[in-house]
């Protein structure tokens, strides 16, 4: 439970929820007092050197990560589009809360590293009901965690597939997603054998935490599919076993709110965090365009200048950032190519020198993905430019 703790913060209300099983019947856990005692103490000196290090480091107490301030203002963005809840690849929004926080450190005179935590507890305290309408957007989409395969694939994190395949590849997760939820479902629901559902499903609950109090799914909790698998194991043991008509229904009536609740909330999915390379731009607005969506579509790029290029070279890759890159730096400069117009194809801007033209590029192409490819060819001798795959920005505060 410690290591959990380490691995994702969230990983915190499975180690306060997992003693509870300590605590179970009897016959099931005879020493159960001394054996929640023991896991916890356990899991507290997993975790006392990284706390002592975050003390030391940071001159403050902070429970478990530096970064929680600001899960928690992406969770409680007033910038957030409808329907989201949070705003971990949403762009614009990211830019717009990047922009308020700044304002609200200068007006308190916060230090702007810390400042997450306090600019959240003031939006909670605006506006509570909008509060809670973002958390039950977080909750409705606590399934995409389980996406999380499909959108290594479109983020390019591998070496792109042609998008036939790779559109194989998401139809095919997505019906065993269902099918293992169905499995799960009669599990829970039936007379299949489980031992311990309720404690299962509390496991759950615990899950929850993360999500409705913060924004970054799925990086603040885990696959919650993951802890159901048993149910799922246990239905499959025994599927050729009768299931009473009352039974089936309630399962049908379940798993029809369950596909339900997944294919609605695709249309946020698809917009705010699939954030997809632009590699898979036909097969992306294909399947966006059948839910309503626009996706917004976002690349890696390192760009690098060799000492006979430009002494400094203007390096624009979205609306949100500019960068200088000089000769003979030694190091590429990581940017990310993206556009605040949701379903618009991005380009790479790069100003050789003040009044010459830029020079615009696309930086996707398969020929040249993960590859060096010089733009001598566009009149830009000595610079470099390797599509690295569509891993979204992770927002800063400022």
């Amino acid at each position: 439970a410690g290591a959990l703790c380490l691995t994702r913060t969230a990983g915190l209300a499975f180690m306060l929820a997992l003693p509870l099983a300590f605590l179970g019947p009897r016959r099931l856990w005879p020493e159960r007092g001394p054996a929640a005692a023991l896991m916890l103490a356990v899991s507290l000196a997993v975790l006392a050197p990284w706390q002592a290090a975050l003390h030391r480091e940071e001159g403050r107490p902070i429970l478990l990560a530096t970064s929680s301030g600001l899960n928690l203002a992406m969770g409680n963005n007033p910038f957030v589009g409808a329907g989201c809840g949070s705003t971990w690849t949403d762009m614009a929004a990211n830019a717009r809360l990047r922009e308020d926080m700044a304002r609200y450190a200068g007006a308190r005179g916060l230090d702007p590293r810390h400042v997450g935590a306090a600019y959240a507890l003031d939006q909670l305290r605006a506006d509570p009901a909008e509060a809670a309408r973002r958390a039950g957007d977080r909750l409705r989409l606590v399934w995409s965690a389980d996406l999380f395969p499909v959108r290594q694939v479109l983020q390019a994190v591998c070496r792109p597939l042609p998008n036939l395949l790779a559109g194989l590849h998401w139809a095919f997760y997505f019906l065993c997603y269902l099918a293992t939820m169905s499995l799960i479902i009669r599990g829970l629901l039936t007379d299949s054998g489980l031992r311990d559902a309720g404690f299962l499903l509390a496991l759950v609950a615990a899950g929850l935490v993360g999500p409705a109090a913060a924004g970054g799914f799925s990086r603040l909790h885990l696959p919650l599919m993951a802890l159901l698998l048993p149910s799922a194991g246990a239905a499959w043991a025994r599927r050729r076993d009768p299931v009473p008509d009352g039974r089936r229904l309630v399962m049908a009536l379940t798993m029809g709110l369950a596909a339900w609740l997944a294919t609605s909330s695709l249309k946020p999915v698809i917009e705010h965090q699939l954030a997809p390379s632009a590699w898979y731009r036909p097969l992306v607005t294909l399947v966006a365009g059948a839910f309503g969506a626009e996706a917004t579509f976002a690349d890696q790029v390192l760009v690098a200048v060799d000492p006979d290029g430009p002494a400094e070279l203007g390096v624009v890759p979205n609306p949100d950032h500019r960068t200088v890159v000089r000769a003979g730096d030694g190091e590429a400069v990581t940017v990310h190519v993206y556009s605040r117009a949701r379903g618009a194809r991005a380009r790479l801007v790069l100003q050789p020198r003040p009044g010459e033209t830029d020079v615009v590029v696309d930086p996707i192409s398969p020929a040249h993905g993960w590859r060096w490819r010089s733009l001598a060819d566009v009149g830009l001798p000595g610079v470099r430019i390797r599509w690295q795959g569509g891993v979204p920005p992770v927002p800063a505060p400022f």
